[in-house]
């Protein structure tokens, strides 16, 4: 059983990978080439409740952030969240489709809600103290990139020339901070920031 946000994102799935990972991400293509594409069973727009016994599963969509069919589940009783790909713990960000902005903004939703332990979609299990964190690391992408981009760098300079202290030695950041500024000064262009 498979379920995304947004019911039209779901016929976009089909051919999303080949037409918004493998242009950005051509180093994949391999790995990928052998890959079913499974379509969501259940969409929905907004939020959507499952009851399993006497527990609710509670499936949000915060808005565009990490991707447009984003979602979160809470149970809020055993005070869970499952973020999915709207927190990476400890490994650099991946801006796929969504902004920076939209994504920050999730983060923020996602640390006023009563959880005391939050699975994201990269890293180990972790807190709001760690999320927390994640939301730091997009907020000094936006600024950084921001910065960039209006001195008119590319975004491998702009990569290169952010202060990003201890975010610098997470997982991935020397693959996916370029690939984060590039969503970032597209949706400048697009004016989605």
């Amino acid at each position: 059983f498979f379920f995304q946000a947004e019911d039209g994102i779901r016929d976009s799935s089909v051919t999303g990978v080949q037409t918004c990972a493998l242009p950005i991400w051509p180093h994949f293509a391999n790995d990928l080439d052998n890959i079913r594409v499974v379509v969501p069973d259940l969409t929905f727009e907004d939020r959507i409740s499952v009851h399993l016994g006497d527990r609710e599963l509670v499936f949000y969509h915060p808005g565009p952030a990490h991707t447009y069919g984003d979602a979160a589940a809470l149970l809020a009783g055993e005070r869970i969240l499952f973020t999915g790909d709207l927190f990476f713990n400890r490994v650099c960000p991946a801006a796929h489709q969504g902004t920076l902005k939209g994504w920050a903004n999730a983060v923020r939703e996602m640390l006023e809600l009563e959880v005391d332990t939050i699975v994201p979609g990269h890293g180990p299990i972790a807190g709001k103290a760690e999320l927390r964190k994640m939301l730091r690391y997009l907020e000094m992408i936006q600024a950084g990139a921001r910065a960039g981009y209006e001195r008119g760098w590319s975004a491998k300079q702009t990569a290169d020339a952010m202060d990003l202290g201890d975010f610098r030695r997470w997982g991935d950041t020397d693959e996916r901070l370029v690939d984060d500024v590039e969503r970032a000064f597209l949706n400048y262009r697009e004016g989605k920031e």
